[in-house]
């Protein structure tokens, strides 16, 4: 089984538990006071203001991109692009010609003759792969311009891909710090599905493993709260 499959599988089985826990004992969550509640919603509260910040930094970002890009100019076409679309391919003629120079070749030498240039290639057969080597470098020499003139401008534009990533992980971070608190109440452990929820997590992204541990705490705490006040 993959770790994928294990998350997933583990997400399920998660939800199902809190679904049961909420049928189960649906005084629960009023029943029992819960100590951390209060922290925990001061910080969804930051969790949404750094949210709220990643949003604009992506927004502000993304436009500051698109106007250095704008300044750059036309886009070239890419080397890859080139590779495997408008590569020019050999005629069958000079490809017969070339098939017939190395079939010429004794036995067992092929790699020998190619390797220290022993071996020439008819001058048709050399004239368009020189042709089509010009290109490739000409493809490349002005991808490569474009590429230097835009990251120039992006630098400009005050772009830079790592804010992206700055922003991001101080929502997981607060998102840590909450799954590092123990929850005593359904509400404790709502909030830190809403934090799930908000960083993506449930949105074709598995939730960090930090998410499922805490989870699962709280489940046990939960319902061992609900047996001993059963017993009492």
């Amino acid at each position: 089984m993959t770790n994928t499959q294990t998350l997933s599988r583990r997400n399920v089985l998660i939800g199902a538990s809190i679904a049961a826990v909420a049928a189960g004992a649906p005084a629960l969550a009023t029943a029992h006071i819960d100590p951390n509640l209060h922290t925990l919603l001061v910080l969804e509260r930051e969790l949404i203001e750094a949210n709220e910040h990643y949003d604009a930094t992506v927004r502000n970002l993304e436009l500051a991109r698109e106007e250095a890009d704008l300044a750059t100019g036309p886009e070239p076409m890419h080397p890859k692009t080139w590779e495997r679309h408008h590569k020019p391919k050999m005629p069958e003629d000079l490809k017969k010609m070339e098939g017939a120079a190395i079939a010429s070749i004794p036995v067992g030498e092929v790699r020998h003759y190619l390797a220290d240039g022993a071996y020439k290639m008819p001058e048709p057969v050399h004239a368009w792969n020189e042709r089509v080597k010009a290109e490739k470098e000409r493809i490349h020499t002005e991808w490569d311009d474009y590429s230097a003139r835009r990251d120039e401008q992006r630098r400009i534009a005050g772009y830079d891909e790592d804010l992206f990533g700055a922003a991001y992980q101080d929502c997981v971070d607060i998102a840590h710090c909450m799954f590092e608190i123990p929850a005593n109440s359904l509400e404790g452990m709502a909030v830190k599905v809403r934090a799930a929820e908000l960083l993506g997590w449930f949105n074709g992204v598995e939730p960090d493993e930090e998410f499922y541990d805490s989870i699962v705490d709280d489940i046990k705490r939960l319902a061992a709260a609900e047996t001993g006040g059963l017993q009492a």
